[in-house]
């Protein structure tokens, strides 16, 4: 039994490294946004000096098919970029430029707090700690249930059916605190109208899933995306910012 946990945790171990290697590769073959979208890139150092000051230098813009971040880079929607783009290098710009982008404003926000923090270090390292905890507890349930011990194989594999729940889940709570962090920082720190175009954003998802009978939503909500909060509960997080940091402004007009 010790070749069977030994050969288990290798290979489990392994997956952490492919999502790590594969994130390498996809650097390594991003472009830059500033070499394609040159007013894209102004943008996005416009943000960079507005909200990360001591970051200045050490993140990179890159194209890709949606947007996130990982290790001192952020990744933006070319469908974003492309219409980013377009608005900076008109030559007809108006000065409220910076007010046409809010939604993405947001994610920026939210992205860049990710990177400030080594989310992505952090997420890989939990990964592979999920991976060592999955193998050694469904090592140790094998081993059970092959050598006949005095516990039934019901309770043997009850036992291995909440074990690994409780690992599984305590990944994506960990991975959801990143995530509610990212939210914090976003809410704590945009605008009003940045914070409204955040709400707004959210609010899409909540409307489509409204569309959702009420048991499916439930299984929605647990299997869909169990890294995120729901949608509901980030438009309710940005709402109770822009009620606290905006409350006097709204008392005095």
């Amino acid at each position: 039994m010790r070749f069977f946990s030994f050969k288990s945790l290798t290979a489990l171990i392994f997956i952490p490294v492919l999502f790590f290697l594969n994130t390498e590769v996809k650097a390594a073959q991003a472009q830059f946004v500033k070499t394609i979208y040159p007013g894209a890139q102004i943008w996005f150092e416009k943000l960079s000096q507005k909200y990360l000051p001591q970051q200045k230098g050490n993140v990179v813009f890159y194209i890709s098919d949606h947007c996130y971040s990982d290790s001192g880079a952020i990744y933006w929607s070319e469908d974003r970029l492309k219409e980013i783009n377009k608005a900076y290098l008109d030559p007809k710009i108006s000065n409220d430029i910076d007010n046409l982008f809010k939604k993405d404003e947001y994610v920026f926000l939210h992205e860049s707090l990710h990177v400030m923090k080594s989310h992505s270090a952090k997420g890989y390292v939990a990964l592979a700690l999920t991976a060592v905890n999955f193998a050694a507890l469904n090592g140790y349930i094998a081993t059970s249930l092959i050598s006949g011990n005095n516990s039934s194989w019901i309770e043997t594999i009850i036992t291995g059916a909440f074990g690994n729940s409780i690992i599984f889940v305590s990944l994506f709570k960990y991975i959801q605190s990143q995530e509610k962090q990212a939210d914090k920082f976003a809410n704590d720190n945009g605008d009003k109208q940045t914070l409204q175009a955040g709400i707004d954003h959210f609010n899409s998802y909540v409307e489509k899933d409204q569309k959702v009978a009420s048991l499916l939503q439930r299984l929605i909500d647990l299997f869909n995306d169990p890294s995120h909060q729901s949608a509901q509960s980030r438009v309710k997080d940005a709402t109770q910012a822009i009620e606290d940091r905006f409350s006097e402004e709204n008392k005095t007009n």
